[in-house]
């Protein structure tokens, strides 16, 4: 006790928020999703001491994160938990509110009024990230419908839910919908979107989106399907400049054609994965390469491609018309080569720690292996440290002069593809 009354008769009351409020940050993955690992960070604070739990107490920032687990609650446990959200947005007051809920399977009156105890401050809302079991899409509709949401931004839905639960958040340009939940949240013109992702698209929804939401910037997504005649016309989408697809399963969806059926003035990232029936689809290294990275050669600046079935000569052919690629990541491209998959990614590495017309501009790679750490290492690791010699500003001065070459050898289950 005695230190901590050293720190808060030293400190002032200002700094010791900041500190609180370093302590207590939410940690936010690559795709925006918040994860709420600190959210009791204020309530241990106030179990220190008196002037601690008094500081915490008066500091609405700290309260301003609320993570409510309900799913598999009884209506009694729902019960218990009522009174202390209310406590907790009580503590927030008017700080801009982050919130994550994860509903229980069943409706009830208890429910409602937890959802409504929500919607009572929806006014503060900033990021909503919502777990709604088939079932609660109209039942939310009906309690949110006519709730103005001035801030929320970013909208995180896994299950369904409507859109027009969401007509109040005219400032929402954020949308990301799990699962087979897409269909439920549409139409989606009413709202200003620059971010759209989404667990299963067939292909023409994916057109209609980028028609709906014409200042899209960015999309990622499952496609599963291909054209029809009536969707091979031309889209020209002028704000998209970050697309990232999946092939859904059945892998059915032809990428070539998806991609040759809109054209992107903007794009400088692309990802493509899960095309491991490329060579089933009859799609050559040529058409499927040269046909379709060739079209943004001069602006692409980021490219992951991935588990797919290429060729390596194809795939060394194409990148070495990517003169402005910065950052490049290659999954699982095991099945790209014939004979031993020990010779994977060597002829790619020959390149990089030789040829100085190679890639001229990049600056990281990253490398994903399915079988790595619980297998050996790709053989490609033994000429990291050449690559990384050769790869200097000095002797690529397209390069970006403040970063020295990366590489990054990426772990099956400690990181994420995308």
């Amino acid at each position: 006790m005695a230190d901590s009354q050293l720190i808060h008769d030293t400190l002032p009351v200002e700094v010791l928020q900041d500190i609180f409020a370093l302590t207590s940050s939410i940690e936010t993955q690559r795709n925006g999703r918040l994860l709420f690992r600190n959210r009791f960070c204020p309530l241990n604070f106030g179990r220190i001491c008196k002037a601690w739990r008094a500081i915490a107490w008066s500091t609405p920032s700290l309260w301003s994160a609320l993570e409510i687990s309900a799913a598999g609650d009884s209506d009694k446990n729902l019960e218990t938990k009522i009174p202390l959200v209310q406590e907790w947005l009580d503590r927030a007051k008017t700080c801009p509110l982050s919130i994550s809920l994860s509903s229980p399977s069943h409706l009830s009156d208890k429910c409602d009024v937890l959802v409504r105890t929500l919607v009572a401050c929806s006014k503060t809302w900033i990021y909503m990230d919502l777990c709604l079991p088939f079932g609660w899409s109209f039942n939310i509709r009906n309690i949110m419908a006519s709730s103005e949401m001035p801030l929320l931004q970013t909208l995180f839905i896994e299950g369904h839910a409507s859109s027009h639960a969401f007509s109040g958040a005219k400032a929402l340009s954020k949308v990301v919908i799990a699962g087979q939940g897409y269909h439920s949240f549409c139409p989606l013109q009413r709202f200003p979107l620059a971010f759209l992702g989404s667990g299963s698209l067939t292909y023409g929804e994916f057109r209609n989106a980028l028609v709906m939401v014409p200042r899209l910037r960015v999309f990622e997504g499952t496609i599963f399907g291909s054209a029809r005649d009536e969707e091979n016309t031309s889209l020209q989408p002028h704000h998209l400049s970050e697309l990232s697809i999946r092939q859904g399963r059945p892998q059915t969806a032809d990428f070539v054609a998806l991609l040759h059926s809109i054209r992107l003035p903007s794009l400088s990232t692309l990802r493509l994965s899960q095309t491991d029936s490329a060579m089933d689809l009859g799609l050559t290294t040529d058409s499927f390469l040269g046909g379709v990275l060739n079209r943004w050669k001069c602006q692409l600046t980021t490219l992951m491609l991935g588990p797919m079935t290429l060729p390596e000569e194809g795939l060394i052919h194409a990148l070495n018309a990517l003169p402005t690629l910065r950052h490049l990541t290659l999954i699982d491209l095991r099945k790209c080569l014939r004979g031993s998959t020990e010779a994977r990614w060597l002829d790619l590495a020959h390149l990089l720690y030789t040829s100085s017309t190679f890639l001229p501009s990049l600056d990281t790679l990253r490398l994903g292996e399915f079988d790595y750490p619980s297998n050996f290492p790709p053989r490609m690791t033994i000429f990291f440290e050449r690559i990384k010699a050769f790869r200097t500003v000095e002797n690529f001065p397209l390069r970006s002069s403040d970063l020295p070459f990366k590489i990054v050898l990426l772990q099956r289950y400690s990181e994420k593809w995308w």
